[in-house]
């Protein structure tokens, strides 16, 4: 009994140092498993969410994202393609075959809350959806799409899309949501 005692004792210890050392798949320097095979919210996006065909997902960085936040859902893939391409590929029709609606959202020309300007000037509204953003230099892109789940709440679906200089490629950012409220 008395040995082992002793032995959990330097299991444990073992085991601390391991995890300390980044030996462990559960310690600091721990990265994800193989990407041969799929893993949900590192390699893989939501069932109802298509890929864009020519990107790869940002495995470190989605594994560190949604592994030590509960409920995250946030995904970053990263494509040669311009931001036009994935406007092109991310259509209203798309969508709609996974049961998505074009979201729209507010725009505004003066971003002034908290800094004394007044109140913000709104200019309108888009029209939801995919949405080229050709302005700015280098271009970006922006979706907005949302959906009632089976339960009944809202959720909401925005793909950006950015120049990342530290890869010389575009990031495709995906992020799900709900607002929690029921239809």
């Amino acid at each position: 009994m008395k040995n082992t005692g002793i032995i959990l004792i330097a299991i444990a210890v073992l085991g601390l140092a391991a995890l300390a050392c980044g030996l462990s798949p559960f310690g600091p320097s721990a990265t994800p498993a193989s990407p041969i095979l799929p893993q949900p919210g590192v390699s893989t996006l939501w069932p109802d969410v298509p890929v864009y065909p020519d990107s790869t997902p940002d495995l470190k960085t989605n594994w560190a994202i949604n592994s030590f936040v509960p409920g995250q859902s946030s995904m970053i893939y990263h494509t040669d393609k311009k931001p036009a391409d994935v406007v092109a590929f991310y259509t209203n029709d798309v969508f709609a075959r996974q049961g998505w609606k074009p979201q729209s959202y507010g725009v505004v020309s003066q971003f002034s809350v908290g800094h004394g300007q007044g109140s913000q000037t709104s200019t309108g509204s888009t029209d939801g959806g995919c949405l080229l953003l050709a302005d700015r230099n280098p271009p970006e892109a922006a979706c907005t799409f949302s959906k009632v789940d089976t339960q009944g709440k809202d959720i909401e679906l925005i793909i950006s899309v950015s120049f990342d200089s530290k890869t010389s490629s575009y990031m495709i950012t995906y992020v799900r949501g709900g607002a929690g409220t029921k239809k």
